[in-house]
């Protein structure tokens, strides 16, 4: 009969065996000696039960709140670490061509404010192969 005991009955190895350890419960049982014991489980009732509830399910929420919390923390750096090196790989060259850029455009207007003081038209200017913005100043500042 393998029907499955109550839940108030443990079924527990009486026998040092070499194949099971002491106490082991039936379904891992390898030895055909063993005992039914009555064990005697009474939950507290009153308000002793429902701090005793309380204070374990506050338990197994905090436990859960730390390995949920630890796993976000774990994933987020991961993240994080890919978002970091991808903008650094992708936008610092960026960043330096545009710095590069703005010193061209900077000499380039030195260059036109010294010709134009020697007598030359912005049209002349342009027909040289200076660029337009270094040519006009802009209409809103780039100061």
């Amino acid at each position: 009969n393998d029907a499955s005991p109550p839940s108030s009955i443990v079924i527990i190895c009486t026998v040092s065996c070499s194949s099971c350890p002491p106490f082991m419960p039936k379904k891992y049982h390898r030895c055909a000696t063993v005992t039914a014991m009555a064990k005697e489980q009474k939950q507290p009732q009153g308000l002793k039960g429902f701090f005793t509830r309380a204070g374990k399910s506050f338990y197994d929420g905090g436990l859960f709140a730390t390995t949920t919390s630890t796993w976000m923390a774990k994933w987020a750096g991961k993240i994080g670490f890919v978002i970091a090196t991808t903008s650094m790989v992708v936008l610092m060259p960026l960043l330096f061509e545009i710095g590069r850029e703005g010193q061209m455009l900077e000499s380039e207007r030195s260059q036109v404010k010294d010709m134009r003081n020697r007598g030359y038209s912005d049209r002349q200017l342009q027909e040289m192969g200076f660029s337009e913005s270094s040519v006009h100043s802009p209409s809103v500042s780039l100061k």
